[in-house]
């Protein structure tokens, strides 16, 4: 006996507008799955800058350690100077302030003259 082929048909309503709905929900697929293409192409190129940032690093610090091997060692007199130094009073502080405000207001009346004897030339 050949085979029965059952076939059910079911009516739709208004399938013009139901066609117009699955190809623009296909559409909007599509668009999603392009987006996630170019997400994917950022994400390589981005991984790709990270690898020769890194590189670009580890060949910085590499010619820095070449350049320190190649620097004469020398010790720094300054920093013991400074553990050696006293601290210094507040006193001594206004001090300096006050010598900096004179040395601006010499300097400001400085150029001031400057300024008038251009003004008469």
């Amino acid at each position: 006996m050949a085979e029965e082929k059952k076939c059910f048909y079911v009516g739709v309503k208004e399938p013009i507008s139901l066609r117009r709905e699955l190809l623009e929900s296909s559409k909007e697929i599509i668009q999603g799955l392009r987006g996630y293409e170019e997400l994917k192409l950022v994400r390589e190129e981005r991984h790709k800058k990270i690898l020769e940032f890194k590189e670009k690093i580890d060949e910085i610090l590499s010619l820095v350690s070449w350049l320190r091997e190649q620097l004469p060692k020398q010790e720094l007199k300054e920093q013991l100077s400074i553990k050696g130094r006293k601290r210094e009073t507040q006193k001594e502080m206004i001090k300096r302030s006050e010598i900096k405000t004179d040395d601006l207001l010499r300097l400001e009346n400085e150029l001031s003259d400057i300024e008038s004897r251009l003004g008469r030339m």
